[in-house]
């Protein structure tokens, strides 16, 4: 929520920014769409999940609207995997992109991703570490956090 409400800032209203904001908004709302209202826990919740049904209410978020999302929503919907290890480094992905859009520091993050990378690079001989080259090369031989990111870099290791 916190990188879609960033992403709406003047200095985001490129082409590449504009995709990826809406990218976000996207997946939220479809997940939102696939809540079922006869479940006990969403109808506690209804006003808030047909009012985040609606795209339009996501053309400007408030800080309101962002805390409504992440206290009414967020803790009723269901994760589609649950891969521990994959959503922790989505999320750190995330908070290195959200550090990036407000430009903060993200070292301590940015580190983890590398360590993560140097440690899987050790082991091509797995054929899913090896699918993942690419991206633990873009890492690797990138600098990665040592120079400014930019989105289309970041959503590509990301993926």
């Amino acid at each position: 929520m916190d990188i879609i409400r960033e992403l709406q800032g003047l200095n985001y209203q490129t082409e590449e920014y504009i995709a990826h904001h809406n990218e976000l908004v996207n997946e939220v709302t479809r997940d939102i769409l696939a809540l079922d209202n006869e479940n006990f826990r969403v109808r506690q919740h209804l006003q808030f999940v047909e009012k985040f049904k609606n795209r339009n209410n996501w053309s400007t978020l408030s800080m309101l609207n962002t805390n409504e999302i992440k206290d009414h929503i967020s803790p009723i919907i269901v994760p589609l995997n649950d891969d521990g290890l994959a959503k922790r480094f989505d999320l750190v992905m995330y908070t290195i992109e959200l550090a990036t859009l407000q430009t903060k520091n993200a070292t301590k993050p940015i580190r983890s991703v590398i360590q993560t990378a140097e440690a899987l690079s050790k082991l091509g001989t797995i054929p899913q570490v090896l699918e993942q080259k690419p991206v633990i090369d873009k890492v690797l031989g990138r600098n990665f956090g040592k120079v400014p990111i930019s989105l289309n870099w970041m959503m590509s290791v990301k993926r």
